[in-house]
């Protein structure tokens, strides 16, 4: 999956879609919470904001089906984000710089934890929304 302006493919057995979705149309938020318990959880939140370069079907003006279109992209990409993650934390690499949010915001609980040992416990719940606002498409 790349982003910077170039084109996510997604095959569906109509054929495949390509949406292009610009650096500027992508919004994220990345939130570090401490349960009471101690437990870090992460919740990753991704908004993405793309045109239709190209889709096999010929209903891309059809609401219904870009509705359907957006929530199957957000599926998929929310599925691949957890995969991603899950790769990042076996490999221990702490790129959404979590433990830097731990010494930032809450000090004493990063004190308490064994980083090497406690980072592929850290709970992620990422979330990937898709809206298509356009389409580049000519009739």
């Amino acid at each position: 999956m790349r982003l910077d302006g170039e084109a996510v493919w997604w095959r569906n057995p109509a054929g495949y879609v390509i949406i292009e979705i610009k650096r500027n149309q992508v919004k994220r938020k990345c939130e570090v919470l401490v349960r009471p318990n101690g437990n870090v959880e992460v919740r990753l939140d991704v908004k993405l904001l793309g045109t239709v370069s190209e889709f096999p079907m010929d209903q891309v003006n059809d609401e219904k089906t870009m509705k359907r279109l957006n929530k199957t992209l957000s599926k998929i990409l929310t599925r691949e984000s957890e995969e991603l993650v899950r790769k990042l934390q076996k490999a221990h690499c702490d790129a959404f710089c979590v433990a830097r949010q731990l010494i930032a915001f809450n000090p004493e609980v990063r004190k308490k934890k064994k980083w090497f040992r406690d980072y592929p416990r850290v709970r992620f719940k990422p979330k990937v929304e898709v809206e298509i606002v356009g389409d580049g498409i000519l009739n």
